[in-house]
């Protein structure tokens, strides 16, 4: 894999999950706690994120 590419799919990917990882951050820390029912939804949200960014990756790879 070229340089090239690697970046590429580290700035379509990569930016935009770290602004929703940030927004997600800021709706747990909105009441200043954090309970366990905040942590199992934030890890499934995790993981339906996670199937997003495997597929955006994907898509480029195909792409070149």
């Amino acid at each position: 894999m070229e340089a090239e590419t690697l970046m590429a799919i580290l700035v379509a990917v990569g930016i935009p999950t770290a602004l929703w990882l940030r927004e997600r951050y800021k709706r747990i820390m909105a009441d200043g706690k954090i309970t366990f029912d905040e942590v199992v939804d934030e890890v499934k949200a995790l993981a339906g994120k996670a199937e997003e960014v495997k597929a955006d990756v994907e898509e480029i790879l195909e792409e070149e």
